[in-house]
Order: structure tokens, then sequence, then C-alpha cells
């Protein structure tokens, strides 16, 4: 008789030890499940869809349970099983650079008790979505400063392209002969009114240099205007 008991406590005891290990495998299916999700680069709606739809699919009683994300006063639910009649629930909040922004929550149509590893797991899903919610608003944030930083160089690089376009034009239509040249003698640059001085074709296609030419020795009126 008393081996019958024992044989009875062995057998229950494997059954429990059985189906604990199979909670803890639904448990960390859906932690693995919605960490795929998060890590997806699907848009941050689909992500907290998704995940509402497979939060139930690690807890006891997925067929009478009900889970919804909720973000800004705005839901997100798988829509299979309606979370307005629950009679137990859990949540997490999600948290978002301190502040509170929504929760996740997971409710029961019946009566039941939620395990002391469900707890744990609500709240660290809570906690992967809140992190979630706050890389996803980083990487706008991130977009936004990038965007906004080539909008400023394309005003900036136009602006440049203004004053370069005034300088040439200051440059090439001043009435005196202007020249940018290199110690050497070698003329760099030089305005129309320069060549006109010089009897040489506007256009700068003839190479000048001040010491090969005698530039200086042969027109020494053009002196004042040379720098």
């Amino acid at each position: 008789m008393k081996k019958n008991i024992q044989r009875k406590e062995c057998i229950e005891c494997a059954r429990k030890l059985e189906y604990d290990l199979k909670e803890r495998i639904k448990e960390l299916e859906c932690l693995y499940i919605i960490s795929s999700q998060i890590e997806s680069g699907k848009n941050l709606e689909q992500i907290l869809e998704n995940s509402a739809a497979n939060l139930v699919k690690g807890f006891q009683y997925p067929e009478m349970a009900c889970a919804a994300i909720i973000l800004d006063q705005n839901q997100f639910t798988p829509g299979t099983i309606s979370c307005e009649n629950i009679k137990a629930s859990l949540q997490s909040d999600i948290v978002v650079n301190g502040k509170t922004r929504g929760c996740v929550k997971i409710g029961y149509l019946k009566e039941g008790d939620f395990l002391e590893e469900e707890k744990k797991l609500i709240k660290e899903i809570g906690h992967m979505i809140s992190k979630a919610v706050e890389k996803h608003e980083l990487q706008l944030e991130l977009q936004k400063y990038v965007g906004n930083l080539k909008d400023l160089v394309k005003a900036k690089t136009k602006e440049l392209e203004k004053s370069k376009k005034r300088f040439e034009d200051l440059f090439e239509n001043a009435p005196d002969g202007i020249v940018i040249s290199k110690l050497n003698g070698d003329i760099l640059k030089a305005n129309r009114a320069f060549y006109r001085m010089l009897h040489y074709p506007e256009d700068g296609s003839v190479q000048l240099n001040f010491v090969r030419d005698k530039l200086y020795a042969n027109i020494p009126r053009i002196r004042p205007f040379i720098f």
C-alpha cells in the first residue's frame, strides 16, 4: 500500500515537472518571438501588433487569454478575443525616458491565478517593449537631425555658391585690372580689364609671366593695379 502511494506521488511529481517544463518552454518561446519582432526592422505599429498577438502564447491558458499593448492611448490587440470582460489580469508599464506611456496587459476571461513565472514574463516583456519604443523614437530623432543637417548644408552651400558668383562677377567686371600671381611671376588669374591693358585676349588664353614677359618694365602704368 505504501509503495503504491509513493509510486503515485512520484508519478504526480513527474507530471508536475513535465508540466512546469512545458510552461517554461512556452515562456521562453514567447520571449524569443517578441524579441525577434523587435529586431525585425518593422515599423513600431507592426511590432506592437505582432507582439500582442504572440503574448498569450506564453501563458498557461492561451485559449481563454486576451492581450493588449497600450501606447499613448493607442491599443494594439490581436483581435481574436476582446479584453472587455476579463476576470483576472496582469500588466507591466511601458516606461520611456522615465515617463509612463502605456502598458502591456494580459487577462483571462475566467477566474484564474497567474504563476510567479508569468508575472516575471509580463514584466520582462514590458521592459522589452519600453526599450523598443525608446529605440524607435531615438531613430526618428536621429533621422530628423540628419535631415535638418542636410538641409542646412544644402542652404549654406547655396549661399557659398552665390557669394562665389558675386565675387567672380565683381572680379571679372571690375573697371580696373586685377591680377593674382605666384612669387615667380606666373599669372594665376586676371580679369578682362587687365588683359585689355596689355592688349592680350580677354579670355586668358595667353599664359603670361611678369618676369619672363617683362611686364613691369614694359608697362609701368599697370603697377598700381597689381597685387
